[in-house]
Formats: C-alpha cells, sequence, structure tokens
C-alpha cells in the first residue's frame, strides 16, 4: 500500500483574518440597538450588486465563457463588482474559472477531495496560489 505525502499550501492570513473578522462584525448585527430597515436594504442591494452583477454576469457569464458582450468600461465594472463580495482576488479566480484544470490541481492538492459548492468557492479566498 502505497500512502501519498500530501503538501498542502499554506493558509493565505490576511483573507483568512479578514474573512473571521468581517464574520464576527456580522454577528453585531443581532444586537437590538444596530437593527434598521434601511441596512437591511442597503444589505439586499449589495448582495445583488456583487453576486449577480459581480460574479454571476461579471465573472461567470461575460469572463468565463464571453456570452455576450458588452462596451469595455461597462465590462470593468462588472468584473470590479466581484472582488466586492469577498469570493477573493481577480486573477486567482479568473485562474481557476478560465483554466478549469487549475481546479483540478488544487483538488489533487488535497488528495483528490471532490469538493463542490461552498467549499470550491472558498477555496480561492483561503489560499496562496502563486
Amino acid at each position: 500500500m502505497t500512502v501519498a505525502n500530501v503538501q498542502k499550501p499554506p493558509i493565505n492570513w490576511p483573507t483568512a483574518i479578514f474573512m473571521v473578522a468581517v464574520h464576527m462584525i456580522a454577528l453585531l448585527a443581532f444586537l437590538p440597538t444596530n437593527f434598521s430597515w434601511s441596512a437591511i436594504a442597503v444589505a439586499l442591494f449589495l448582495h445583488w450588486l456583487t453576486g449577480c452583477l459581480g460574479i454571476t454576469l461579471g465573472w461567470h457569464r461575460l469572463v468565463a465563457h464571453r456570452s455576450f458582450s458588452v462596451p469595455k468600461w461597462l465590462e470593468y465594472f462588472f468584473v470590479l463588482c466581484g472582488p466586492l463580495s469577498g469570493l477573493g482576488c481577480t486573477d486567482i479566480t479568473m485562474r481557476i474559472l478560465i483554466n478549469p484544470s487549475t481546479t483540478t490541481a488544487l483538488l489533487k492538492d488535497f488528495g483528490g477531495a471532490t469538493w463542490d459548492g461552498f467549499f470550491m468557492r472558498c477555496l480561492p479566498m483561503a489560499m496562496c496560489l502563486d
């Protein structure tokens, strides 16, 4: 029986600290003194802006698939909205979206695990991929 020696990529500490801090600060919303309907409206708008326009429309449909074309300034706006969601930096995420072999190589680094959904979205945020 062969034992694999898997070397995991190092943790990107600034990003990991940022993600923990954001979630700790988000817990403050549960305090009764911090609740407001306008804050909920702003949160829903920013979720739509970064998730729908940034990730889904900008990174996925426009950059990864080139399924439509827009003026350059609008393309830049859509791609700029992606990192605002906290998904990761544009360079790493674009490498994963455009080149599926990058994702396959990353999964092999984790012992061939079949990750999908939440964990695959967290991978670019948590690891240094130089």
